[in-house]
């Protein structure tokens, strides 16, 4: 009788059919997992959408970014790098040489890394400044490039600083402000590049360099004869100037003043800053201190100036030859300062304490270490 049972039991299980209510709940199951599917598809799709914003493992919002979109800066980037040499940037000679291969390469590298970059910053790996501001280098880049119609100096300055920001941030930069005061006025106040100043008035400088700078002050009178006011004895300042620090020549602490003379016409001071000292010009005004050596001949202004020359004129044959030597100044055809100028000194990236800025500011060109500035009185 077991067995029977059991053989009933075998042959009523082999034959049993599903009810109509298991096959809906099984219909039912299937398609919602389908639903779940599409739904988890559609989810990854709108996650993958570049703009979508989404979350970081860290909780940090982000917008995903379309890494394809990339390839065309890059073809920006390389069609100005091209362009450039073609044009120049103003700073004459090597200098432009030299600037033009540092602009392009860095960009150049940066270009390249831009789509693994965008690929880490999808993928949380790197920090949305870091991106951002590899971006925006590049696209700046283009856009200072398509300014570039013309050799120009300042867009080139500003190029070459965005391209290589951390030679940029090394490179000797000077503020400075000329002031007078007549005889009667207490205090000083800034005098304006050519303005009038009567004889007698007195002459002061103020002076800041972002690094240590060897500093040369140069009074080429209206009868073509050089005086040096900066070094000299019984200011109590000596070369090099201290970084960062506001320097009044003379030190007030000296009791030192300049003053005009009674000779009036056109005077020229120069203001020459280099982060080495420079050789020949210290020999020059050596030699025009000093008594000449038995046998030797007084050097003259005219060889002052011509050493002074040869600094605005980069020492090159074909451009020294263009020296123009007035009563007063010295010159490399329209060459009348060796830097770049800025329309206000920086207020960015000074140094906490520093305080505001001096005045006037001059950036030596990408790769070069001196500066020249030429300023220009009206003595009456």
């Amino acid at each position: 009788m077991w067995s029977e049972r059991a053989g009933g039991l075998a042959a009523t299980a082999g034959t049993r059919e599903e009810s109509p209510m298991t096959r809906g709940i099984f219909v039912k199951l299937v398609m919602c997992c389908a639903g779940l599917a599409v739904l988890a598809l559609a989810c990854g799709a709108v996650h993958n959408a570049a703009g979508t914003q989404f979350n970081c493992p860290d909780g940090t919002p982000r917008t995903k970014v379309d890494c394809a979109s990339i390839s065309s800066l890059k073809g920006r980037v390389v069609s100005a790098n091209l362009g450039i040499p073609k044009i120049g940037l103003g700073f004459g000679g090597s200098y432009d040489e030299q600037a033009i291969e540092q602009i392009s390469s860095s960009t150049q590298a940066l270009a390249v890394s831009l789509d693994a970059q965008c690929q880490q910053y999808n993928a949380c790996a790197i920090d949305a400044a870091t991106w951002t501001q590899n971006q925006q280098r590049l696209v700046q880049h283009v856009n200072y490039a398509e300014q570039l119609t013309a050799p120009n100096a300042a867009v080139g300055d500003a190029m070459w600083a965005n391209a290589v920001p951390e030679l940029a941030a090394e490179r000797l930069s000077l503020e400075y402000r000329v002031e007078t005061r007549s005889a009667s006025e207490t205090a000083f106040r800034q005098h304006a590049h050519g303005a009038t100043m009567m004889s007698g008035d007195k002459l002061r400088f103020q002076i800041r360099a972002n690094r240590t700078a060897h500093l040369y002050i140069l009074l080429l009178s209206s009868q073509g004869e050089a005086s040096q006011l900066f070094p000299m004895p019984g200011i109590n300042m000596v070369n090099p100037l201290p970084a960062n620090a506001v320097v009044t020549i003379p030190d007030p602490s000296s009791g030192a003043v300049y003053g005009l003379d009674a000779v009036t016409g056109k005077e020229h001071i120069q203001i020459l800053a280099s982060t080495e000292p420079l050789g020949d010009v210290e020999q020059r005004l050596a030699q025009l201190q000093g008594a000449p050596a038995a046998g030797a001949a007084q050097p003259s202004s005219e060889q002052l100036l011509s050493s002074i020359g040869d600094l605005l004129c980069d020492g090159d044959a074909e451009r020294t030859r263009g020296i123009v030597l007035t009563k007063s100044s010295a010159k490399c055809g329209d060459v009348t300062t060796r830097g770049i100028q800025l329309e206000q000194a920086p207020a960015a990236g000074r140094a906490a304490g520093q305080g505001a800025p001096v005045g006037s500011a001059l950036n030596a060109r990408p790769n070069d270490n001196v500066i020249v500035y030429q300023h220009e009185i009206d003595h009456r």
